[in-house]
């Protein structure tokens, strides 16, 4: 029984990443919303991933205008837009950062745009708090689409 667990332990320590080793995976994906992937790898197998470090409204949430006079827009259904339409027949290379609770999150690459950093560049996300800091690219897209008042940005007093 004891050979038994030593195989068994010895078969999951070779089987997942060893410390200091980053586990990456890559293939086609689809946007769920402004922040969340499903992407099929090389096997066909589906796996949901969260873009690391992102905020969006959900798909159907409604953001305030950047008029007064103008009605709310649908910004939830926009940043998934957005994220579709950069991703769209793009083999996507995702580093996985860890996990947001259930869901692996991950730092994803189309050809050479760093997919996290343009959405927050085009406004279309904004960092989590826990992310300000990490990443000083990261922060300066955020800046940048905030002082430009881009997309999320435009109906904040900030």
């Amino acid at each position: 029984m004891t050979s038994i667990r030593i195989m068994l332990l010895a078969l999951a320590l070779a089987a997942s990443p060893s410390a200091g080793q980053v586990a990456f995976l890559a293939g086609t994906a689809e946007a769920l919303s402004g922040t969340a992937i499903l992407i099929e790898d090389p096997a066909g197998k589906e796996i949901r991933l969260r873009l690391a470090g992102l905020a969006a409204p959900p798909v159907g949430a409604l953001c305030p205008s950047a008029g007064e006079a103008l009605p709310d827009w649908e910004c939830g259904a926009g940043s998934r837009l957005a994220l579709a339409s950069v991703i769209a027949g793009e083999t996507l290379e995702c580093r996985l950062t860890g996990s947001a609770g259930e869901v692996q999150e991950a730092d994803c690459i189309a050809q050479t745009r760093n997919i996290n950093q343009w959405m927050l560049a085009t406004g279309w996300a904004i960092l989590r708090p826990e992310w300000r800091g990490r990443n000083p690219e990261w922060d300066a897209a955020e800046n940048l689409a905030r002082r430009a008042r881009s997309m999320l940005w435009a109906g904040r007093g900030r």
